[in-house]
């Protein structure tokens, strides 16, 4: 890899250096140990699992009780009908616990929110110019975000159930997004509710 600093916004920049510096990325290690240990607790259900499909279950099951990384298991999975792609996918619904039935209604929904991370002076002019246009919240933060969904959808709506499944999952992914790092660096594993949204960065 070359020099990206003249290819990033400064602000992005000088994270990805206490990033790369605290060793702050992706564990397969941690991840395959998670995945593991989900998949030894939750042995029963895994047919339940989304992308889990025609008895592969049991081959799970079997080829993770021999594993001792994740390419062991990738590569025990792999087979004519399922591509590393689609095992990767499948492990990801198995450690996030994506029955199938949750799925399907949050495909059959569509999103229910939107959730805003950061934004660009130009963005910021967007999206107040369509703020009458939207049907669905757009959160920033989630710290008010139960009672934007209550006063959206009403507190005893379906539509407001599947939008809390929707946070669930998110903010399932999260917490165990920062057990997937070699060192967390976040002060608060429930970040989604603490990180302010990030303004002012400019489009390259």
């Amino acid at each position: 890899g070359g020099e990206v600093d003249g290819l990033l916004p400064e602000s992005v920049f000088s994270l990805l250096q206490k990033v790369m510096s605290h060793r702050s990325f992706f564990s397969p290690d941690n991840y395959f140990k998670l995945l593991l240990a989900q998949i030894f607790r939750n042995s029963n259900g895994l047919k339940n699992c989304w992308l889990v499909e025609n008895g592969i279950e049991n081959r799970l099951l079997s080829v993770a009780e021999k594993s001792f990384s994740l390419e062991e298991l990738l590569i025990g999975l792999k087979s004519r009908q399922l591509t590393r792609t689609r095992i990767q996918r499948m492990l990801i619904a198995v450690l996030l616990e994506m029955d199938k039935g949750t799925v399907q209604q949050l495909f059959s929904a569509g999103p229910l929110y939107l959730h805003l991370l950061a934004v660009s002076p130009k963005g910021e002019k967007f999206l107040a110019s369509q703020r009458k246009q939207r049907t669905i919240p757009l959160v920033q933060n989630f710290s008010r975000i139960y009672p934007q969904l209550k006063r959206h959808y009403g507190a005893e709506s379906s539509q407001y159930l599947l939008a809390f499944k929707q946070l669930q999952l998110e903010l399932r992914a999260t917490k165990l997004y920062t057990l997937l790092v070699r060192e967390f660096l976040g002060e608060h594993r429930n970040r989604d509710f603490y990180e302010q949204l990030k303004t002012g960065i400019p489009l390259k």
